[in-house]
């Protein structure tokens, strides 16, 4: 292979000159230093640092002592449970917070930590599982339940809340190397199943040294954190504080929203930002000139292309004392180039560069003979370095594909990345996209081979073909072409949502194409090229795009063509059908509350996808009559029918989206409570809904399922069901608080001085006050939501009324409690007079409050949760200690 030592040494001069110009400062992180294991570089910033703050979230704060004895303690409680002989740990989390204890402790060990998020679909965390052989699972209060469906007989379960605190909180000695296995990163796989990029401490090390000496991170930093913690990108950030003592700032997106990310920005005094350039763009262009940000030091983008309005917007709104880097990263080799830029930089090429190569890293091109291209030809990208992955989990075959050792030069090995490229003269490299199957979206890299053979899995699919597209403002989004078995019909939201049980929200197209035929080359093969000059808005019948009926839903259908990139669209046309998506929704829902003063949940748009829905909502004319007590939501056929209960305030829609997540095959039915029924005793109206649902459905089993005061009614049927000699496999309740007797409330000291009351304060203060606060605000300024809550307040009155003469009987079977984390004041007595009625009570923990969890992100676990009782009911929950004893 031909290597130009002189353009070399020209880009590491022209490099030079970039850090010289943004001033700077090495950092001090020696090369040295990457010769030890990441823990103890970690120590010594302990060491240094400890009542620093470490990590910070809304809801904890810790510092490096804190965290550092959380570590200890769990790495003594790994090496208790841990399979003899098995090196890999899987961290089962929801939040990545949770999960930097259990990361640093599983190190501390010696073991090799695998971190799967549990907000992946249960076939994907499966697969992961599967492939990684783990001796032991770690998970928390909030993914126990979830981590001990997955476990099987021969995998320990250890739960870090209920680590005792008499463990030592010393840091073991235990000797690691440094070019020891760290952690295992899953990405998509070519294959359908997704594959374990293996990280060494040297390699994970050598990734923050480069990032520390380039940009001066510092102990006065505050990272942000918004990638996920079991992703490339997550872990950078991670390390990149916690080894410099700085301190990082997680940011759930998912359930904290992406319009309360300014303002977390600001608050928090964040000096260094980094995400995909998508989501900063989305930032960006919703920013006034009002909006700064003084402590904000650096922007750093990378995942996706970074364009030129991403530049602009920079300029227009952050600070000249600010820079933005444009990084180039991939799993394998980490981030290996980066381009800086300021208010001063100009591109006169219109394009970004991807930038300069890495300390200790050369990039080259090669053609597809192998051979080396030079001056401004187009080749893949190599990554040349003693600094790369050792290669892939249990994948000899795709680890000698990807990587090649360089001849002579001892440790030196070549990473393949399959994306092209071109190095200019100066030495500075511009990215040309991908070669091969892989796409990037929103920074997630994707396999598009794994896409297609979920589809080819629906029986409804005959062929299918998944194809990268790009819309004018370079954001980049998936398209699915399909064919489908002669007298099948699907819809695209049905494929959506199948496609939701086994994919990444992220690997699920934005858009779904039915043709005859998918169009093939000369020679047989699938012709991608063709599908990409099939435009999925060209496929759409005219003859069912209806159009407005009022000026309202004629706003709406501007805003729609204008956020969908699309000509025509009808006020039924289902707005995920059409290509939106989350952040989509968000613009949307921004310019419904500026237009028509009116703030809606984003849940809306799930539960009501069509403008004509929407425009129906705001104009506050749509009114659901069920016509019978019973709505079949979905009639399948295997297992026993589930019968879902509302809270008697509402209807099956607060079910929608925990309906989403549940086993499909299962049939469900929902359960609307009339006014009529609530004017009879509790137990008159139990058995009337029995009646009703056993004339619905004939069956000898029934599954009954209440959210908060539906629960009591479940409860009650459940045992009405019992007399009659029916079987009732699962009944659970959603947060049911018990029924106040006749003879008044709770003491408010018992309310008061409750454990659990101190316990949850933080969540609180932080779920309810602010919650009230605004909707109280709303109420002021809006005549209609005045009447709206009076209204509300008088069906509140009448269930209170309804509930407070009812005397629950003791119930002999089983019931699962699902309670929420962040509790209310009479919770503490609720499981007391529970557990006297209930013969046998199971009490598990779903993050977040009475409202927040029948909804996304806390609605998947809890579905998780369910599902798993729903297949398995009456099994014991097991809990392993550190000794490795079940209790």
């Amino acid at each position: 292979m031909i290597v130009h030592d002189r353009s070399k040494m020209k880009a590491q001069h022209l490099f030079e000159d970039q850090r010289a110009r943004f001033r700077f400062a090495t950092a001090g992180f020696l090369l040295q230093e990457t010769e030890q294991a990441i823990h103890q570089r970690f120590e010594k910033q302990v060491a240094k640092y400890g009542n620093r703050v470490a990590v910070k979230t809304r809801d904890l704060e810790w510092t490096y002592e804190s965290l550092n004895k959380q570590a200890n303690r769990i790495s003594r409680a790994v090496s208790a449970n841990c399979l003899a002989g098995v090196a890999q740990v899987v961290l089962l989390f929801g939040h990545a917070a949770a999960a930097l204890p259990a990361m640093i402790g599983v190190l501390k060990s010696g073991k090799v930590y695998v971190p799967i998020s549990a907000s992946n679909p249960a076939a994907r965390i499966g697969a992961m599982m599967e492939d990684a052989r783990a001796g032991l699972i770690v998970a928390n209060n909030q993914t126990f339940g979830q981590a001990f469906a997955l476990a099987g007989s021969s995998t320990q379960v250890l739960n870090i809340d209920e680590i005792d605190n008499s463990v030592s909180d010393e840091n073991p000695d235990r000797p690691v190397r440094s070019d020891s296995f760290a952690c295992i990163l899953y990405t998509s796989g070519s294959t359908g199943r997704p594959k374990g990029v293996v990280q060494t401490h040297r390699n994970i090390l050598h990734q923050v040294y480069s990032y520390t000496n380039m940009t001066g991170i510092a102990a006065s930093d505050r990272l942000s954190l918004l990638p996920s913690f079991d992703v490339g990108a997550g872990h950078f950030d991670i390390y990149a504080a916690l080894l410099n003592g700085a301190s990082l700032y997680p940011f759930n997106i998912r359930e904290e929203g992406v319009l309360s990310l300014t303002e977390w920005l600001v608050r928090e005094r964040i000096t260094v930002y980094h995400s995909v350039p998508t989501l900063f763009r989305h930032i960006a262009s919703h920013l006034t000139e009002e909006t700064l940000f003084p402590d904000l030091r650096m922007i750093n983008l990378g995942g996706e292309y970074v364009s030129l309005k991403d530049i602009e917007l920079f300029k227009k709104h952050f600070s000249g004392e600010s820079i933005l880097v444009n990084s180039l990263a991939c799993t394998e080799a980490g981030p290996f180039a980066h381009y800086f830029a300021d208010h001063d930089s100009e591109f006169i090429e219109g394009t970004v560069p991807a930038g300069y190569p890495n300390d200790d890293m050369e990039i080259l091109l090669m053609d597809d003979q192998g051979n080396a291209i030079g001056g401004d030809g187009i080749g893949e990208i190599l990554i040349k370095s003693r600094y790369l992955s050792p290669g892939y989990w249990q994948n000899t075959e795709s680890t000698d594909t990807m990587f090649s050792s360089e001849l002579g030069e001892q440790g030196m090995r070549m990473y393949h990345t399959g994306d092209l490229g071109r190095l200019r003269g100066d030495g500075v490299l511009h990215h040309l996209g991908r070669k091969d199957s892989q796409v990037k979206i929103r920074g997630h890299r994707v396999e598009i081979p794994e896409i297609e053979l979920a589809l080819q899995g629906h029986p409804a699919v005959r062929n299918s073909a998944v194809a990268g597209m790009e819309d004018p403002t370079g954001k980049k989004y998936l398209t699915a072409y399909l064919v489908l078995y002669q007298g099948e019909g699907i819809s695209a939201t049905s494929l959506r949502a199948y496609l939701g049980n086994i994919l990444p929200e992220y690997m699920i197209p934005a858009m779904f194409v039915f043709l005859e035929s998918l169009p093939m080359t000369s020679n047989g093969k699938l012709d991608r090229k063709a599908l990409q000059t099939i435009r999925p808005e060209e496929m759409r019948k005219q003859d069912i795009s209806k159009s407005p009926d009022n000026p309202l839903e004629q706003k709406m259908t501007d805003i729609w063509r204008h956020l969908l990139k699309m000509k025509q669209v009808g006020v039924t046309d289902n707005f995920f059908d059409l290509g939106g998506d989350s952040l989509a929704a968000i613009d949307l829902f921004c310019w419904i509350e500026e237009e028509c003063g009116m703030r809606i949940s984003l849940s809306a748009i799930y539960e009501r996808p069509t403008i004509k829905q929407l425009a129906a909502l705001i104009a506050g004319s749509q009114k659901l009559k069920p016509a019978s007590c019973i709505i079949p939501v979905r009639t399948a056929r295997v297992g026993s029918p589930l019968f879902v209960i509302p809270s008697l305030l509402h209807s099956t829609l607060s079910y929608s989206e925990l309906l989403q997540y549940l086993d499909r095959d299962r049939p469900v039915y929902g359960l609307e409570i009339s006014k009529n029924e609530m004017e009879k005793p509790i137990g008159e109206a139990a058995a009337y809904y029995v009646d009703q649902i056993r004339q619905a459905v004939s069956s000898n089993s029934y599954s009954l399922i209440g959210y908060s005061s539906g629960g009591i009614m479940a409860l009650e049927m459940a045992r009405r069901l019992g007399e009659l000699d029916c079987d009732v496999p699962f009944l659970g309740m959603i947060d049911t608080i018990f029924p106040f007797s006749p003879e008044g409330h709770l003491s408010l000291t018992e309310k008061v001085f409750s454990p659990l009351f101190f316990k949850n304060l933080p969540y609180w203060l932080y779920y309810w006050s602010p919650y009230w606060i605004v909707h109280y605000i709303h109420l002021l300024k809006n005549r209609n939501r005045r009447l709206h809550y009076k209204k509300a307040q008088n069906k509140l009155l009448t269930v209170r009324a309804w509930l407070a003469h009812y005397r629950p009987e003791p119930y002999a079977g089983s019931v699962f409690f699902y309670r929420a984390k962040a509790q209310g004041l009479c919770t503490a007595a609720s499981y007391r007079e529970w557990k006297k009625i209930c013969s046998t009570l199971a009490i598990l923990t779903v993050p977040g409050n009475h409202n927040t969890i029948m909804k996304k992100p806390h609605v998947k676990y809890l579905a998780e949760m369910i599902d798993s009782e729903l297949h398995t009911s009456g099994r014991t929950f097991i809990e392993a200690d550190l000794h490795g004893n079940n209790r």
